[in-house]
This record gives structure tokens, C-alpha cells and sequence, in this order.
């Protein structure tokens, strides 16, 4: 290579490089010196304190899988720190990835911060390659046959293969390391110089590691040095009972980590402290393990911690011997008097060895087969709002979960579409709502027959309002005592004496008690997924439609949009997690941006999952949410097709009283109330209801 090629920067070591990247000579690390570069193919950038701390970080993204990488961490370093980037000299690859470049006092060695696990294809290419390579080669030499040269290069392709698990996506080159540079043919600056290179603090160099290492998909499983308590009982041990039950989200969050988010199965976490980093680390609920990619806490980077782990490090201060102690002063574990060697209590007698019933036979499917064969299978009813009715119709005997951010109005829009099914189709409610007042129900009830605020209703519409409300709804009292869910259903049953009832509203789930019995050995999610279970079987069987308001968990609570408002959660952002989302028949979403100064009056009424769209209603899409628009006072809502068109709404309680034929109200003001009736002639003398 032409020695006049050679940058000349002051205090940067630049070194010659043969073509397959090996350095020429030996003392390129220890040795700062002009080299000769005459046999040189490559020239390369030594890093480390020998070039005034210049490091670097290689993005290889001939192995990111989702094209998206480099452009992810580019964002999520912007959003911690909008100028970080441009302190940086970026000079792109020969493989197309690209050199991150700068100086800090803080260095280390070359470090791997993020890797992922090799694709059965690339291992069949490693394969294959090495194959080919050593087929070639093997017919060079001419001293195998054919069948030894093919089995020896199968040997070696093999365990070529085998070994290739690990592809790398971004690791760092500082000291004892090199980059080969521009003007290397294939390497490009693409922003700043060699002159340039600045010096960033060892928090932005922090800033770069974290957000690198949060790509990373492969761990090393944490293991202590002190050997585990082995298994005297049947049952769990205290660590194995903690990593099935425990919860380590709130124990961090105990130990001031805060949930900022969640990304698949990963709840994000970010670290106690000051720190700029929008996550430190996460637990994935999938692989059930705890990792950190901020080297700022007491737990090892890049390393999966067993919920065990992360119980004895906090709670524990990494004392092993205590750990077993303390998980079982908290309840956790087998004890040997808790143990049960009889079998699971079963309702089948197995002594009747001719008792069959308990098999389906034709006289419990043919009348559903006939319903389909006809078309005479039982359809959701209308809503009244013909493009909801797409997505979302009333069924009876359905299990529909409701979730949404606290104060997002979940219990009003379910108020609101028991008042549609009452005026349409009559059906009668039961109420449970433990954080509204039984007054506020009924008043917020009456403003929804008449989509009017009650203090401008006349005398004898308010009258009307409060009758119909209550022949159709009842409202189980909250008293000074918390009930259980099956509480709830058992005043249910009791209800029925007085009404047929087609529909229950549970307000909200986690405001019931959780009574599980002392000597029982259910967990509190054996307790909750049994409650689901209970709950759906009870709707079915009684053919009452039951609405289940859920609250958020801390997680989905906290995912922001790029403006810094709540998003819409998920399924699987309900408190307990997709149990509830699974026994659904119906799930629902209820989202509000209270905090925005225009778009605060508009709900959004995401339809997330529909079991039977046979009889109606299918999801509505990701980003398309039918609208709803709080009106008259927060008295009604109308369905709006287009947030930017205010004639585009549509009031289906008004239409309601249209299609009755009733005559348009207006109040008169030279009469009384009480006479009211008398200034009205009704256009259908046999209507029976009060002419509004």
C-alpha cells in the first residue's frame, strides 16, 4: 500500500494489516511507531490508551436478522440523548455495518455486547461452506479417495456446524484492540474525521454500551458458588417454589426499580438511581429470568438470574445460607406435614363401570347442528351502532373482560352499553361497582336514557328515566364488608328470584377479596385462574352475559407514546396477566388520554379478541379503535366516524326516541311540569309512552 495513503493524525497509531485482517508485526500493541507499509493490504486503527483512548464499537449487521437494528439503537441513543450521536466519527464497513468512533478516559478490553443465537440455515450454510472447502482442498493434495474425502470433510463440516451457535451484533474494540479503517478498500467516513475524534464521559460511553446491549438474545445462566439445597420433600423446595410463584417484578420495584414498559414477553425495568437510560434491563416472563445490560447495579451484565437469584441478592445481600431460611419464613416451599398422598378429589364415581354419561350423545349436538344446517343459529344482538355492531355485538352467556388505565372511564361505557341493551333488546342488569357510589350509578344511568344531564331534565323526563332504571337494573350495595367472587355469584342466584337477569357487571375484579383458605396449597394464581374458570362457567350456565372490568398492571401503566401519553394496553397488560384474556369469550379495551387538552373527551373502544365471530364481531384493527365522544355534559357519547368532522357523530340514544316516533322534545316554558303531558298530542294515540 502507498505510504502517502497512511492518515497522519497526532496521537492516533495506525498500523499495516495483511488481507485476512492479521496484524504484520508482533508489537502493534505495547509499540507506538511509523510502520512501514509497504507489504501492507489493509491499514488498521490500534485502540486503545497507545491512541489517546480511541474505541470503538463494531456494528455487524450482516447478521441483524430484522434490518432494523442499527436504526432502533440510533433512536432509542436519541431519546436518552439527542446530541450523543453526533459526537461520534462513523465510518462504514466492508461487510456494510458500521464503526462507532470516539475517545474516553474509561476503556477496557474488547467486550461483546449483544449476540444472537445462529439460524438453522446459516448453521446448513457453515455446513456446506466448510464442506466445499474441504473437498477442495482434500482433491489438491490427491492422497484420499473419494469416500474417505467425502467422509472426512462430513466429519469436519459437522462439527463446523455444531459449533457456529453464536453470530455477534455489536462489540467493542478498546484496549489490545484494532479496526481496519478507511482508506481500506470497502471503508467509508461517513461522518466526522480521524482529526476529530472526540471525547465523550464515561456516562455517554454508558449511554452507547446499555442501548447496544439491549439487543443482546444470549445469557449465561447465573450460578452461585455455593452448592443449592438438594430436595428432601415431595413437593418444592423454597427456591423452586419462588421461581414458580414469586414476584420479582415488585420485588425490584421494592428495591427501587421502576417497570417502564414492556416488549414482547420482557417486562423493561429501569435501575434505581441517576441515570438517563430509558431501561436498564428486563424480565422476561417467557424464560422466567432477570438480565441487566447496565453494568450500574449489583447484578453481572448480561447474565440471566433465576427469580431465586434476584431474591437472594436484594433480600438476601447474597447470603446463600440465608436464602432457603427466608423464602420459607415467607411461605415459600413444601413442608412435610403439607403434603397430600391421596389423590386429587374426583366427582366421577370410577366404581360404576357402566355409567357413560358423562359422553356426549347425538341428543346434545344434533339441535346445535340443526341451528347451523338452517340458519336459524342465534345471532349478538344490535348495539344500535351499526359500525360497532361489526366488531362487537350483546351475547348472552358470554365472559366479556374489560381492561383500561385507571380513570379512563371503563365503568361508564360499560354503564352505557347496559343502558343500549336494556332500551333495544330489554335486558336486565346487575351491578357491582365497589368504587362508585350506588347514587352515582343510578344517576349516571338515568343521564344515559336520556343523553341529557339530570339538572336540565324537566320534572317529568327525570321521572321517566328513574322508573325505567329501576325495573331494569339492580345494584348490589358496597358495605363495610369485601366480598369474594363467589360472593358476587352467589348473590347473583339469589337475584334471579327477582329478575331473569342478562347481564352482571363485576367492578373492578381486584377491588373482590382473596380467600384462600389457610391449609390450601394454591398459589395466588392457582387462586385467580380458578376464579376465571368459576366465572365463565357461571355465565354459561346461567346465561348471563357477565362484564369484568380490570384494571392495568404497573407495566402497561407506564408505556408512553413518543408525546408521553399513557398508550392503549393489551391483553397482556391485565393485572394478572393473559389468565384473564385466555377464559374470555369477549375482550375489550377502554382507552382515554385524559391528560390531552382537546382529545381528553374521546374514548376509544378497542375490540381485542372475539371467540365466536360466527354469531357476530370480529377484533378491531391495531390502530383503529371505534371512537366515542362524551357529549352534553359527559351526559351520553356518540359514535364518531371521523375525529376531525364533528358532523360525524352519531347519538344512538337519540336515535332511539326518533325511531319510537315520539315527538321532538321541547320543553315549553309557559307550563308547569306537572301539566306538561297536556301540551302535547301524542301522534300515536295508543303510545304508551310519555310523548318526549
Amino acid at each position: 500500500m502507498n505510504q502517502e495513503l497512511i492518515p497522519k493524525v497526532q496521537g492516533l497509531q495506525f498500523m499495516p494489516v495483511l488481507e485476512n485482517k492479521r496484524p504484520i508485526f508482533d508489537e502493534w500493541q505495547t509499540t507506538k511507531k511509523e510502520y512501514d507499509f509497504s507489504r501492507a493490504k489493509a491499514i488498521g486503527l490500534v485502540c486503545g490508551k497507545i491512541s489517546d483512548y480511541v474505541q470503538a464499537i463494531d456494528v455487524d449487521l450482516k447478521y441483524d436478522l430484522t434490518g432494523k437494528i442499527f436504526d432502533e439503537f440510533k433512536k432509542q441513543v436519541g431519546e436518552i440523548d439527542k446530541n450523543l450521536l453526533r459526537k461520534l466519527t462513523v465510518q462504514s464497513t466492508v461487510s456494510g455495518g458500521y464503526h462507532l468512533i470516539f475517545k474516553c478516559k474509561a476503556i477496557e478490553g474488547n467486550r461483546k455486547l449483544s449476540e444472537r443465537y445462529t439460524t438453522e440455515e446459516e448453521r446448513q450454510f457453515t455446513f456446506k461452506k466448510t464442506y466445499d472447502k474441504i473437498v477442495s482442498d482434500l482433491k489438491k493434495e490427491g492422497e484420499l479417495s473419494s469416500e474417505q474425502i467425502i467422509q472426512k470433510a462430513t466429519l469436519v463440516a459437522h462439527n463446523a456446524s455444531e459449533k457456529d451457535t453464536i453470530r455477534v451484533l455489536f462489540e467493542t474494540r478498546g484496549e489490545g484492540g484494532y479496526i481496519a479503517c478507511y482508506p481500506t478498500k470497502g471503508y467509508e467516513i461517513k461522518y466526522g474525521s480521524f482529526d476529530k475524534i472526540k471525547y465523550i464521559t464515561e456516562e455517554e460511553r454508558d449511554i452507547l454500551f446499555s442501548v447496544a446491549r439491549s439487543f443482546n438474545e444470549v445469557y449465561k445462566e447465573f450460578k452461585p458458588k455455593k452448592t443449592l439445597p438438594r430436595k428432601t420433600t415431595k413437593g418444592d423446595t423454597p427456591l423452586e417454589d419462588y421461581d414458580k410463584r414469586g414476584d420479582v417484578v415488585s420485588l425490584l420495584e421494592e428495591y427501587g426499580w421502576t417497570a417502564v414498559g414492556k416488549k414482547g414477553s420482557k417486562i423493561l425495568l429501569k435501575r434505581p438511581g441517576d441515570t438517563k437510560a430509558t431501561h436498564s434491563g428486563n424480565f422476561d416472563e417467557e424464560k422466567n429470568w432477570f438480565s441487566v445490560f447496565s453494568t450500574s447495579t449489583e447484578f453481572e451484565a448480561q447474565t440471566a438470574y433465576r427469580p431465586y437469584a434476584v431474591y437472594c441478592i436484594l433480600k438476601c445481600n447474597g447470603d446463600w445460607n440465608a436464602l432457603p431460611i427466608m423464602l420459607s419464613k415467607d411461605g415459600y416451599g413444601s413442608k412435610d406435614d403439607d403434603r397430600v398422598d391421596t389423590e386429587i378429589p374426583s366427582i366421577i364415581n370410577t366404581a360404576d363401570e357402566d355409567d357413560f354419561s358423562f359422553l356426549a350423545t347425538e341428543e346434545d349436538y344434533n339441535e346445535y347442528l340443526e341451528k347451523w344446517r338452517t340458519g336459524t343459529f342465534e345471532m349478538g344482538k344490535s348495539t344500535g351502532i351499526e359500525p360497532l355492531d361489526k366488531h362487537f355485538l350483546f351475547k348472552e352467556g358470554n365472559l366479556v373482560i374489560i381492561n383500561g388505565i385507571d380513570n379512563t372511564g371503563k365503568s361508564s361505557v360499560v354503564w352505557y352499553l347496559a343502558m343500549l341493551s336494556c332500551m333495544f333488546h330489554g335486558w336486565k342488569w346487575l351491578i357491582f361497582s365497589s368504587e362508585n357510589r350506588v347514587g352515582g350509578i343510578i344517576r349516571k344511568l338515568i343521564e344515559f336514557y336520556w343523553s341529557e344531564p339530570i339538572d336540565t331534565m324537566s320534572e317529568d323526563k327525570y321521572k321517566f328515566a328513574k322508573q325505567f332504571v329501576k325495573e331494569n337494573f339492580d345494584i348490589i350495595k358496597v358495605s363495610d364488608k369485601m366480598y369474594n367472587y363467589q360472593d358476587i355469584l352467589n348473590m347473583t342466584k339469589l337475584a334471579f328470584k327477582k329478575h331473569q337477569y342478562k347481564g352482571l357487571m363485576i367492578d373492578p375484579y381486584n377491588s373482590l377479596k382473596v380467600d384462600i383458605p389457610s391449609k390450601s396449597k394454591n398459589s395466588t394464581y392457582d387462586y385467580h385462574y380458578e376464579a376465571a374458570s368459576v366465572i365463565q362457567l357461571f355465565a354459561k350456565k346461567y346465561n348471563i352475559s357477565i362484564y369484568l372490568n380490570c384494571h392495568v398492571g404497573t407495566v402497561g401503566a407506564r408505556n408512553k407514546d413518543k408525546s408521553g401519553y399513557t398508550k392503549a394496553p393489551q391483553k397482556e397488560d391485565t393485572e394478572m396477566g393473559v389468565m384473564f384474556a385466555n377464559k374470555a369469550d369477549e375482550f375489550i379495551t377502554i382507552h382515554r388520554i385524559t391528560q390531552h387538552e382537546t382529545e381528553w373527551m374521546y374514548t376509544e373502544f378497542h375490540v381485542r379478541k372475539v371467540k365466536e365471530t360466527e354469531t357476530g364481531g370480529r377484533v378491531t384493527p391495531f390502530s383503529k379503535p371505534i371512537d366515542f365522544k362524551m357529549v352534553n355534559n359527559l351526559s351520553g357519547f356518540e359514535y364518531i366516524a371521523n375525529r376531525s368532522i364533528p358532523a360525524s357523530g352519531y347519538n344512538a340514544i337519540q336515535e332511539y326516541h326518533k325511531k319510537k316516533q315520539l315527538p321532538k322534545y321541547t320543553e315549553p316554558k309557559q307550563l308547569q311540569p306537572s301539566k306538561l303531558f297536556d301540551a302535547y298530542t301524542p301522534i300515536n294515540q295508543q303510545e304508551a309512552e310519555p310523548p318526549f
